[in-house]
This record gives C-alpha cells, structure tokens and sequence, in this order.
C-alpha cells in the first residue's frame, strides 16, 4: 500500500474498485459511440427541428384533450366588458342594493357555467360603453350584437326546456335582454316600438316573456339564489297601504270612464280599463317609501300585467291603448336617470302622437305637462 494513503477496510476498497470500473466502463462506451458516429452522415435541421418541436409538444401536452372552448384564450375585450359589468354595469340596473349585489356577484357566477347568460352580460356591458365613449360607440355596438345574438341563439331553443337545474340562468338572461332592448340605440324617427309588439325582441313582448318564464318556475327560482330579484320582478306586495297621487288618479279615472262610456265592445272596454287599473297601482308602488319595493321593477311591471287583447289593440294601433301607452309614458319618465331607460318616455309620447288623429291629442295633454314636454317639441 502507498505510504501516506489510508487503510480501507474491505467493504472499502471493493466499493473503489466497482466504482473505478464503472468509469472506465463509461469511457469505452463514449469513445466507441463517437467512432460509430464520424461513420454516419450528421442529421439535417430539418430531422433536428422536427425532433425538438416532438419533444416540445410531448413535454407541453395537457393531460387532457381540450375542446376548441376551452383551448380558446379569452379576448381582451370579453375581459374588459366583463370587468366593466361588475364594477360599474351591475350598480345601474337596480335602486336596491340587495338587487345590485345579485347583478355583480350571483349573475356573472351563473354566468360561468351557462355560457349563453355570460353572453347577454357581455352583450349589456358593451351597450354600456357604447353609451359611456360615444368615441368607440360603433365598436361596442359590434360586440354588443355579437354577444346579443350569440345568447339568443342559445336560450330560444332552452325555452322549451325549462327545469330547475337552468331556470335561474333562463330568468336571468331574459331580465338581461328586457334592459338590452330598452339600451339598444333606436333611430329617431321611429321607435321600433308598436313594431316590437310583434318582435321577439321586442321591449314590450320580452317584458311579457319574462313575465311568462317566471309563473311556472316561481317555487324552482324562489329556492335559488336569485329569488330576492325574482319576488321584486314580480311585484310583490309588501303590505304597506299604498296611494296614488291625486293628479294621477284624477286623469287614468277621467279617461277610465271614457273607455267605459265609448261605443265600443266589451272586449275592448275590459282590455282598456284592466290596463288603466294595473296602471295606477303601478303608479301606488311607484310612490311607496317601501324600502324593498324597487322603483325600477315596478316601473317595468305594467306592460308584463296587461292583458293579451290590449297587446292586440296596441298592434292595431287603436286610439285608446295608445292613449294608455302615452299615459305609461309618465310612470317611465320617473325612471328616466337610468342609462338604458333615458329618453324612452318621450320617444313613446312623440311616437303616440304621431299616430292619434289631431282630434284626440287633448288627450295628452296630462302627460306633456307630467313630463315637463310641450307639443311644439313633437313631431
């Protein structure tokens, strides 16, 4: 043994003659395979960069197969619009913050597992902006009927399978498409309006449609987590004695007994005075200091309550169900500060009295004077 080297016991030193040999093993290997490799013709880039992108997309494959949704990265737009909604959108369509808690967090919630009611979200957010940036508004028109088109697409085949498991996303979509006919530009000249009793899409028709939806399902969606909007939808009464403001009831009651003393059918009476009489409670909620009775609600409730045969009489344009409209008008104009209501009560006077034989204008002259309009402003 070399003279300053240490003693090893056995185990020792067999262990540094395995290891001694593994290496001299390894250094053959090497030594051969570079031989064998001088003898062969050096790989193209092309058999390279083919073999690199295999390795690349063995080691970044998912573990799972991913639909085209699933593997398709969210726009950047689809994010801003959804940002957009539930930090400044969701506090704009409800006068109760109850309600508004339930558009910013419940809503979008249902909304990732029902893609077609995340549309309609996206749909009324880009509506909002096209409002809010009059710079960018025909961009947002763009997505905003994209994403309104693309939800729609989905939920008229749904309608004809309501159940418990999508009946809040149904209830909530159609809530989403009331506001987005109401925040949808209109042209100047005419408000599509006795067009979209007949329209799907319709602001009257999709009132009445949400109205619809919502009886059958009622115990499904007061179990769920939307059932504090759906009770407001409904117009539940809270119990507080309720009054109308005299000059209201002084006018629907002078054209009341108009309706009762005309020379027309029963059919027409009876669809003019019930219109009247939903009418004037609506105006009764309207004034409630009921602190859970929503403003907004009950100012859309009228058109949901009304019979069917006065829908029919708006679409022939008979004289008193547009007297009526315009007398509706008046209990819209109160919610005229919303964004996506704005303007509408005077579209609606300007539209009936286009329509009305001159002869009948006094009729409006209540609610000109309640809107704080005068005739030379009309068309």
């Amino acid at each position: 043994m070399p003279a300053g080297r240490p003693r090893l016991h056995r185990t020792e030193e067999e262990a540094l003659n395995a290891q001694r040999a593994s290496k001299r093993r390894y250094a053959q290997r090497a030594r051969k395979e570079r031989r064998e490799g001088s003898d062969r013709a050096p790989p193209s880039p092309a058999t390279t960069n083919a073999s690199q992108a295999s390795l690349v997309s063995q080691s970044c494959s998912p573990a799972r197969t991913l639909t085209p949704e699933l593997a398709m990265l969210p726009r950047v737009t689809d994010l801003e619009l959804l940002h957009h909604f539930s930090t400044v959108t969701c506090f704009t369509l409800s006068d109760l913050p109850a309600v508004q808690s339930i558009w910013q967090i419940v809503v979008p919630q249902e909304g990732f597992s029902q893609p077609f009611l995340l549309r309609g979200i996206l749909a009324l957010s880009a509506q909002h902006l096209a409002m809010l940036r009059p710079d960018a508004a025909r961009h947002y028109q763009i997505e905003a009927t994209m994403h309104q088109d693309a939800a729609l697409g989905f939920f008229r085949p749904a309608l004809a399978h309501v159940r418990p498991a999508n009946c809040n996303t149904l209830f909530a979509l159609s809530a989403l498409l009331v506001i987005l006919a109401f925040a949808s530009p209109t042209s100047p000249d005419t408000l599509g309006l006795l067009e979209s009793v007949t329209s799907a899409t319709g602001w009257l028709q999709l009132i009445r449609g949400s109205r619809s939806l919502l009886l059958p399902t009622w115990e499904w969606i007061q179990a769920g987590q939307l059932r504090l909007l759906c009770r407001l939808q409904a117009g539940e009464a809270t119990g507080q004695p309720l009054t109308t403001p005299t000059d209201v009831h002084e006018h629907l009651a002078a054209f009341r007994q108009h309706c009762v003393d005309a020379d027309e059918s029963s059919t027409v009476k009876k669809a003019c005075t019930s219109a009247l009489d939903e009418l004037e409670e609506n105006f009764q909620r309207m004034e409630s200091t009921d602190p859970d009775l929503s403003r907004v609600n009950n100012g859309l409730k009228w058109p949901s309550a009304v019979l069917p045969s006065y829908v029919e009489l708006l679409e022939q344009r008979h004289a008193k169900a547009l007297i009526i409209l315009a007398q509706y008008s008046v209990l819209l104009h109160r919610l005229d500060s919303y964004w996506w209501i704005h303007g509408w009560s005077a579209r609606i006077l300007s539209t009936v009295h286009r329509m009305l034989d001159p002869s009948l204008h006094h009729w409006l002259d209540w609610p000109l004077s309640a809107m704080s309009l005068e005739k030379p402003l009309l068309p």
